[in-house]
């Protein structure tokens, strides 16, 4: 919202990028990201859209697909059940940015938009009150 205000006041086109075209931007390692206690989202190199695995199957995929390393945002508790290594990557918001412009005209990976919109692998479990709106 904030992004889309500024561009809109200023009269200047946004350029966006998913989570995983960017940490993609920094390694080749296939990345996890944090989805809640019980999953975590995954992708790999080349593959923005990813998917939502169970904590439970996670190291079954893994195995499946050869995959010993990996990079990425979940919790400590969430490392401890998985027998692949996690391997940290020193890089700066500012060079995955960087290295994104850099490919911006061959590849295209930030998308130029008006209006930039939600991400979302899974629908988001918004549950509606049962309180009432307004008080007499």
């Amino acid at each position: 919202s904030v992004a889309n205000t500024l561009a809109y006041l200023l009269k200047v086109e946004l350029l966006s990028i998913t989570t995983f075209d960017f940490w993609h931007q920094v390694t080749d390692l296939p990345i996890l990201v944090f989805a809640g206690k019980g999953g975590v989202y995954f992708s790999e190199k080349d593959d923005s859209k990813g998917e939502l695995i169970n904590l439970t199957d996670l190291d079954k995929v893994l195995k499946q697909r050869n995959i010993n390393t990996y990079f990425g945002d979940i919790s400590p508790e969430q490392k401890e059940q998985i027998e692949a290594k996690f391997e940290d990557q020193d890089f700066s918001f500012a060079q995955g940015i960087k290295s994104a412009l850099v490919k911006v005209d061959s590849q295209s990976v930030l998308k130029k938009d008006q209006i930039v919109t939600p991400f979302y692998i899974k629908k988001p479990s918004i549950t509606k009150s049962n309180k009432p709106l307004c008080f007499t």
